[in-house]
């Protein structure tokens, strides 16, 4: 079948692909190879949409959360060292990664990591909301959790957008971004 076909038929059920774009055909079955301005414009707006959530929120923003709270004075109000939250955060990291990794392979990758992302927002926001070591060794502890999902997921995300030649790069972009952003700032 080619991508100018007007459906497919699937488990008993014809599915119309026209007027649907060229990932909805993909998706709906249709095998073909597509144009190369097609797989260019598609790569450019996963590029625009995709990349900046992976390069620049979502890996940053938590690393610089502590950072903010102690210039504001976080370590005076709750009488505690920024390591003490550092390791919190990166135990939990490291005891969560494997189950985070087993749930991505058993579930919807988009729903799992919108879940890890909602959660991980949440926790973020909670840092303003801790008064003592206790509220804010929670909170980290949750920022781990949620972040014990992230590397395999942009992984897996970025293995389905893009071909094996493309990934290397788009891997190299937001793995590399936040700490290239940090000795930028320095």
């Amino acid at each position: 079948m080619s991508l100018e076909s007007s459906g497919i038929l699937q488990a008993g059920v014809f599915v119309s692909t026209k007027g649907v774009d060229t990932g909805a055909q993909l998706v709906a079955g249709l095998t073909s190879t597509l144009d190369p301005d097609e797989a260019l414009r598609i790569r450019r707006k996963i590029d625009g949409h995709v990349m900046p959530l992976m390069c620049a929120w979502v890996q940053f923003m938590d690393k610089t959360t502590l950072g903010s709270a102690a210039i504001l004075g976080i370590q005076e109000a709750t009488h505690l060292t920024t390591n003490e939250l550092g390791t919190a955060f990166y135990l939990s990291y490291l005891i969560f990664e494997y189950p985070q990794n087993l749930t991505l392979q058993r579930f919807p990758v988009g729903k799992w990591m919108s879940i890890n992302v909602f959660v991980w927002a949440a926790a973020l926001a909670c840092h303003a909301a801790c008064k003592n070591f206790a509220g804010l060794l929670v909170v980290r502890l949750l920022l781990g959790v949620c972040e014990g999902s992230i590397t395999a997921g942009f992984l897996i995300v970025s293995s389905m957008s893009y071909t094996r030649t493309e990934h290397t790069l788009r891997v190299s972009y937001w793995c590399k971004f936040p700490y290239t952003h940090d000795c930028q700032a320095n």
